[in-house]
């Protein structure tokens, strides 16, 4: 499509989408919505009011936020974290919206009418864009997070690869890797919101320096060279996601060995880890497990994110995946198949294994995939949070990839795993 030059493809349906059971799918709804509303997740309080940017001080309290390019963790890293969190960002909310049917309506549009950093019905910022342009890049300057987050969006590009590769530019920088002339007058330092924004817009333009930065940290470390690698935070070229792997382990993991690494929305085992949930749902029955054991999580990595895999292709949030619904009942009300919870992790490991599939088939493999140094607390930090914690990454990978008949050097899947879940035309493809 990109070679086409095609950028998109758009489709009406003219007719109702057909449920199998209406009545069902409306009993196992109510439920929900009563589960929600009376007994849920604290979550599930936040983001009605605030959205995902009501989480910032909390994710950055316990550990999960980057803190000036990863280099730090916590509030003592980062103290102004009130500034962009809560009350502080949706003052400039003028109204909530929703996805289809969705009661808890996280989203909101933007308006901010003056100042440096206008924004006419722009769209909020959601949590990985506040910790991005925000914690990791040392800015407590809620305008011009909202600001970059509005540049992104129009120009259709990522906010966390982008705030991650903004950050490796104020830590080259610091570092005399690139000088001010380089950087096009620039004073690229640390919370500098007047550069932060500028940077920004440049990158999405790829003028100047933007466009030395423009495809990442990976080959912008590259193109720059002189030591930049070492402040370059990315697994095989992806920029990761805000949740920290030394706070919950398994995301370590995910970012490493799910077939599109550093995904902060494939957590899997992470929910587990931090105590919100044994399994992802009622009906699966998994071992309870601590946050740094590790040995024995291989099966519970595969569990999580095999069930994830069927909430992604059935159209559904992520959000309250892990809330305490049913999945497998309501795919068996809308398709009126007599869908079990052991066919729904069946079918979650077919296409999460065809995904993986892929990567093997176009010659990558599980060396390629390192989570950076920071991530994994080489070496450990001296304060915050997570302090003084070493996570065993490689323990989790080689167990996550033997839970799923992976080979943990080249990566191709074991023949009669692909038999099993119908995938028997791979077998000798995937050398």
């Amino acid at each position: 499509m990109g070679a086409k030059r095609l950028k998109a493809v758009a489709v009406r349906g003219t007719r109702p989408v057909p449920v199998a059971d209406k009545r069902r799918l409306a009993e196992l709804r109510n439920a929900f919505l009563t589960f929600v509303k009376e007994s849920g997740p604290p979550i599930s309080k936040i983001l009605p009011q605030y959205g995902t940017a009501g989480n910032v001080a909390n994710n950055l309290t316990l550990g999960a936020s980057g803190v000036r390019n990863w280099a730090l963790a916590g509030r003592e890293a980062f103290p102004e974290v009130e500034m962009i969190t809560g009350d502080s960002v949706v003052k400039y909310q003028l109204r909530r919206y929703a996805c289809e049917k969705c009661s808890i309506a996280c989203g909101g549009i933007f308006d901010v009418p003056e100042g440096p950093y206008p924004v006419r019905l722009g769209h909020k910022p959601e949590y990985e864009t506040l910790a991005g342009f925000g914690t990791l890049c040392l800015n407590a300057n809620v305008e011009s997070i909202v600001k970059a987050n509005e540049l992104c969006n129009l120009y259709g590009v990522d906010t966390i690869s982008a705030s991650t590769v903004v950050a490796f530019a104020l830590e080259c920088y610091e570092h005399g890797i690139l000088t001010k002339e380089q950087a096009d007058g620039l004073e690229l330092t640390w919370g500098n919101h007047q550069a932060i924004v500028a940077l920004t817009e440049k990158i999405c333009r790829r003028e100047g320096i933007g466009d030395v930065l423009a495809d990442g940290v990976k080959v912008a470390a590259e193109r720059i060279g002189r030591g930049a690698e070492r402040f370059a935070i990315h697994i095989h070229g992806q920029e990761p996601g805000y949740h920290d792997a030394k706070l919950c382990p398994s995301r370590g993991t995910a970012y490493v060995a799910d077939p599109t690494p550093g995904r902060h929305t494939a957590g899997g085992a992470a929910t587990a880890e931090f105590g919100r949930a044994t399994a992802p749902q009622p009906g699966i029955d998994l071992p309870k497990i601590e946050r740094y054991q590790y040995t024995g999580k291989g099966g519970v990595q595969a569990a999580w994110s095999n069930h994830k895999q069927i909430v992604e292709t059935s159209g559904l949030c992520l959000m309250p995946a892990n809330w305490g619904y049913r999945l497998d009942q309501f795919i068996a009300a809308v398709s009126g198949w007599d869908f079990t919870v052991e066919e729904l992790l069946l079918t979650g490991e077919r296409i999460q294994t065809l995904r993986h599939a892929f990567n093997v088939r176009e010659g990558l493999r599980p060396a390629d995939f390192k989570l950076p140094d920071r991530l994994i607390g080489k070496p450990p930090l001296t304060s915050g949070p997570t302090a003084g914690v070493t996570i065993d990454i490689d323990t989790l990978v080689r167990e996550y990839y033997e839970a799923m008949a992976w080979d943990a050097t080249t990566g191709v899947p074991a023949r009669d795993r692909l038999q099993k879940l119908g995938l028997s035309e791979l077998v000798g493809n995937l050398a």
